[in-house]
This record gives C-alpha cells, sequence and structure tokens, in this order.
C-alpha cells in the first residue's frame, strides 16, 4: 500500500501527534483485581511476582504533557507505582515521530 503510515513520514508524524493528544492524560491504570478476568489476573500475577523491588510494581502508565525546566512543554511517560513513586520518561520528538525525512 503507498499511502501507508509506515511508508508516508509526513503521514507517521501527523497520525502519531493526533494519537498522543487522544492518549495525554488518559492514564492506564490497574483496576479492581476481584473484577478481573481469569486471563487478565494471571498476567497481573505475573506483574506482581517481578517488581521494580521488594513490594512496588507499576499501576499505572500514561502519556503526559509536563512543564521542563526550559520553559518548553515536554511530553513524557509517566509511570505510577504501588508505593507511589511517579516516573517521568521525557520522549524526545524523534523517539515520538520517527526520524526526520
Amino acid at each position: 500500500m503507498a499511502n501507508s503510515l509506515a511508508e508516508d513520514q509526513e503521514r507517521w508524524v501527523n497520525f502519531a501527534k493526533h494519537l498522543i493528544e487522544i492518549i495525554r492524560d488518559c492514564p492506564h491504570e490497574v483496576g479492581d483485581v476481584r473484577k478481573m478476568s481469569r486471563r487478565v489476573h494471571a498476567i497481573y500475577d505475573a506483574i506482581m511476582a517481578n517488581p521494580l523491588k521488594p513490594g512496588c510494581w507499576v499501576v499505572g502508565v500514561a502519556v503526559r504533557e509536563v512543564d521542563a525546566p526550559d520553559g518548553k512543554n515536554l511530553i513524557c511517560l509517566h509511570i505510577l507505582t504501588s508505593d507511589t513513586t511517579q516516573i517521568f520518561i521525557p520522549m524526545a520528538a524523534r523517539e515520538v515521530f520517527g526520524p526526520a525525512i
């Protein structure tokens, strides 16, 4: 397909910008464990068995826009852990939108 996102840099950048706007500030969080299906619960148990540190695991992931020290807005991956630690990982434009043409 000649106009696929993978082959058209301009379309890919436009798609990525819109996708980030849709998912930004909409975290994916672990819900009520008692309401999980058996399959989802198995994945949850595997995550719990491999903590970041004893008693600490990821409970939420989101894409957020934060104020950088230079005054510019920066898109970051926001990780929330069970011990309330919040980790912000800056996503440079190159990683988000791909290499320039």
